[in-house]
């Protein structure tokens, strides 16, 4: 997956409606940014840095790193580049877009974590759902709902689900058919 594209509208400082263009994407180089800073190579991996900040329901830290992952992911297609630069930056944080972002990230069911992992390298998008998939017992799994298991499965091409993923699937249809 490429940079994702998001059509934002705000207020400007002048009382005007805008809506404007932006794209996201956390690359190479961002993340090993973002690890080198948050000294998360001392821990081995984004995971488990975030799941200490969860553990110690430390609120303060999440909302600097989401909002640290924005500035860092921000930019704006010009042909075939996406321009990641202080300006534009500046331009993100103080022109409305940010302030509107953010509030839709935090209002939303799952907290922005769809948005924030469908900004990352894809070795860590990949690393995330292997583990995520590996977090389950087969008894949450039977019991989660449709939605749930696919997210948990890693997608809705049944073709890439691994064999255990493919045995609860089952499991389920013919439990659905019993009830």
């Amino acid at each position: 997956m490429g940079a994702v594209k998001r059509t934002i509208s705000f207020v400007n400082a002048d009382d005007e409606e805008v809506t404007e263009e932006w794209h996201f994407q956390l690359d190479e180089s961002d993340a090993v940014d973002m690890q080198i800073m948050h000294d998360i190579l001392a821990t081995g991996d984004p995971e488990t840095h975030l799941h200490a900040i969860v553990q110690n329901r430390d609120s303060r830290a999440l909302l600097n790193l989401w909002r640290e992952m924005l500035f860092a992911a921000a930019c704006k297609r010009e042909g075939k580049l996406l321009l990641k630069d202080p300006d534009i930056q500046r331009e993100f944080r103080y022109g409305g877009a940010y302030r509107q972002l953010f509030s839709e990230l935090i209002t939303a069911d799952d907290g922005g974590v769809e948005f924030f992992m469908s900004i990352m390298p894809k070795h860590i998008r990949e690393q995330a759902a292997e583990q995520a998939k590996q977090g389950y017992s087969d008894e949450e799994l039977l019991s989660m709902s449709d939605e749930d298991f696919v997210k948990a499965a890693g997608g809705d091409n049944a073709m890439n689900w691994d064999r255990r993923f493919l045995n609860i699937a089952t499991q389920r249809k013919l439990g659905s058919k019993a009830a």
